[in-house]
């Protein structure tokens, strides 16, 4: 992987294409976890949150509100455990599996549509190896009633096991920073430090941010004295950002601490095949290319 992207954030680009090949194959409904959440309510007759969330990979609070998306639309039933008032469980309604017919097949264009930078030969090669990344095991885990092959083919997706790697990689990151430092806020310490004086466009880009997040991150590293924020003389609109010394000072010291994180979260990769691994994922991450600055001119560490 190149010296200047760290894992967490190629990554989280491979997860953008990933949205970006859904949106342009099925469009805006359903989202790629409403599918998922359908498609491991297909394979039971009534399933808790907890069951599905495991399948789906979906944190509670994502899940939740998935479940009323979908409950409102019609396509999902929520009902009382006649065992446990107390559980409520889910189940597809007939529209919610006419739904789900209609799009497996444009889901299975949305990742071939994400793979298409990698030849078909290596696909399962890849397969495999985002399962190690994600820690996806091939059988369901204790307490998940669950046959192998139904297990494997709801885990097998790409954008499912892109999602995976990414939890692997954050739980390895708060283990090391705790809420000192997220990742989206070192990335843009990072991407700042790289192109030197920047604006909010131009950041956003570098960092693989949206607009709301790269925000709210700047707001709270400016607060923190981290980050520097002066209106451009040419256009008052627009605001020059820079690190401040203490910035520059964090992002160097982090450094370390940032290798430690890449390093557990690829740990299940063989030492043999990561090469081969990271050069796909970069292959998946900027398949329009990487963003327009003369990186290699700058000398700077490794992250």
């Amino acid at each position: 992987m190149s010296r200047f992207w760290t894992l967490g954030h190629v990554l989280r680009r491979c997860h953008q294409a990933n949205i970006a090949a859904w949106a342009a194959a099925v469009g805006p409904v359903p989202t790629a976890p409403q599918a998922a959440v359908l498609s491991a309510l297909a394979e039971t007759d009534g399933a808790d949150m907890q069951f599905v969330g495991t399948i789906a990979s979906l944190e509670k609070t994502t899940l939740t509100g998935v479940a009323r998306r979908l409950e409102r639309d019609g396509w999902i039933r929520r009902q009382e455990d006649p065992r446990d008032r107390r559980r409520h469980l889910l189940a597809l309604t007939t529209a919610g599996r006419v739904a789900l017919g209609q799009t497996m097949p444009l889901a299975a264009r949305a990742a071939a549509g994400f793979l298409a930078p990698v030849p078909v030969a290596d696909h399962a090669r890849l397969t495999r190896h985002l399962r190690e990344l994600g820690r996806v095991s091939p059988e369901p885990p204790p307490g998940i009633a669950l046959g192998e092959t139904a297990w494997q083919r709801l885990t097998a997706t790409p954008g499912h096991l892109i999602r995976r790697a990414q939890q692997a990689h954050t739980a390895h990151w708060l283990a090391e920073f705790g809420q000192d430092l997220t990742g989206p806020q070192y990335a843009v310490l990072r991407m700042t430090g790289l192109a030197g004086e920047t604006t909010h466009a131009r950041l956003a880009e570098l960092a693989a941010l949206d607009k709301a997040t790269l925000s709210g991150v700047i707001d709270r590293l400016t607060r923190r004295g981290l980050l520097a924020a002066e209106p451009d003389p040419r256009d008052k609109r627009t605001r020059g950002l820079s690190l401040t010394e203490a910035g520059r000072e964090l992002e160097r010291s982090s450094r370390p601490r940032v290798r430690r994180v890449q390093i557990q979260t690829a740990a299940p990769v063989a030492d043999d095949d990561w090469p081969w691994l990271s050069g796909v994922l970069e292959q998946l991450a900027f398949r329009s290319g990487t963003p327009e600055i003369d990186l290699d001119t700058l000398a700077v560490d490794e992250p």
